[in-house]
């Protein structure tokens, strides 16, 4: 009841929902241990399946007249599309206050930072992406692209449930010669496939996504610059360089996510900017088309950020002032970066300076071919003004 009056079924938020009310209603004054709720509700999962259930859906029972997609493993500070469909059911618009059990209580950096929950549900909500997991069944939807075709290996058995990819087999799936397989971290360039290799490789996986054409034109970041090419590209270049030992901010912590990567990709290449358009090779594949779809979007390994910003965080952790991973501050017994606030943000606010000094451009032999002048000019007019305010 709600007002004195029956709640139609499209009113709740999930089916789950109405019954789990129903359940209360019916127990009604009596007692009732975690356990028999979650036996009763969910006899067929594991306890702790179980008990993220009933968080999600009793929060959702507190206040029946707010939906969010949620997802179906993590609750709604998982799910990708919660930013996007949080809403009052019975109202337009309207100002919602949304807390967490607890909040920023690690350092956000948008390579290494925190890594908690409740941290990621914002970063979802400020952030942006190429494509969206479904929250029930985890598979790829586009968010910014215009189209996504798959070509696989011949024999590999996969399945499409949405037609936005277009899927495809071959005998042989190549990987071009001119496709990036691997970065030189001292002269701070792309390794070909032609120059590691010197023959023909294949791929089990050939994903090529086309990006929408007012990308550049229609996307900005929270300072105002906007999406450029530059962008993809340091989000590229970045697990590479920070993994390998004759990188100049080399972190031993990150080789053991690298190493695994390493044997299963074969490359990739912009072949244009306008639309940009990226391909993707790989021996990895899954069962379902979505998911073997690669957009390349500016996401490092937490949250997105443009280059500019962490051009900041590559000459704070080069200079040792600070470090983008938990593991690597510890080993050096520096500070662990923090974007937004404490003893950290002077430092990187020091580095923006410095930066200014000298028109510092990361990685300049190769992001220096995907920015133009008024790109560099505009970031660093951005980083100006954020030396008072917050890096993200």
């Amino acid at each position: 009841m709600r007002d004195g009056r029956l709640i139609p079924d499209s009113d709740w938020p999930r089916p789950v929902t109405r019954r789990l009310a129903q359940y209360f209603a019916l127990h009604r004054g009596v007692p009732l241990p975690r356990d028999q709720i979650l036996d009763d509700l969910w006899p067929d999962l594991p306890p702790a399946k179980a008990w993220s259930n009933f968080r999600t859906v009793y929060s959702q029972l507190r206040r029946a007249d707010v939906a969010a997609a949620h997802s179906l493993v993590g609750g709604l500070p998982a799910s990708d599309l919660w930013p996007y469909t949080l809403r009052f059911m019975e109202a337009e618009g309207g100002v919602l206050a949304m807390s967490h059990p607890d909040f920023l209580n690690q350092p956000w950096n948008p390579l290494a930072g925190s890594s908690f929950i409740y941290d990621v549900a914002t970063m979802r909500a400020t952030g942006d992406r190429a494509i969206i997991r479904h929250p029930d069944n985890g598979l790829n939807l586009p968010q910014r692209l215009e189209s996504a075709t798959v070509t696989a290996q011949a024999g590999l058995i996969i399945r499409q449930s949405y037609d936005w990819v277009t899927l495809a087999f071959a005998d042989t799936v190549e990987v071009p010669g001119d496709a990036w397989v691997d970065w030189n971290a001292t002269s701070q360039t792309w390794i070909t496939a032609d120059q590691k290799f010197g023959t023909t490789q294949t791929a089990n996986i050939k994903s090529v996504v086309v990006y929408t054409d007012d990308l550049f034109d229609t996307i900005t970041w929270h300072d105002g610059s906007p999406l450029s090419p530059a962008d993809f590209v340091m989000a590229m270049i970045m697990p590479f360089h920070i993994a390998n030992p004759d990188s100049n901010i080399y972190d031993p912590s990150m080789v053991a996510a690298h190493n695994p990567f390493m044997s299963q990709f074969k490359g990739f290449r912009i072949t244009s900017t306008s639309p940009l358009t990226i391909e993707y090779y790989t021996d990895r594949w899954d069962l379902d088309v979505e998911k073997n779809v690669y957009p390349l979007w500016p996401v490092y390994g937490r949250s997105e950020a443009p280059w500019h910003t962490m051009a900041v965080g590559y000459m704070a952790d080069w200079g040792g002032f600070l470090a983008f991973s938990s593991a690597k501050a510890n080993t050096q017994s520096i500070p662990w970066m923090n974007y937004l606030g404490g003893a950290e943000f002077s430092t990187l606010a020091d580095y923006v300076a410095y930066g200014q000094t000298r028109n510092f451009v990361p990685y300049s032999p190769t992001l220096l071919n995907f920015m133009t002048t008024a790109d560099a000019a505009l970031a660093d007019h951005q980083l100006h003004q954020r030396r008072a305010g917050q890096f993200l």
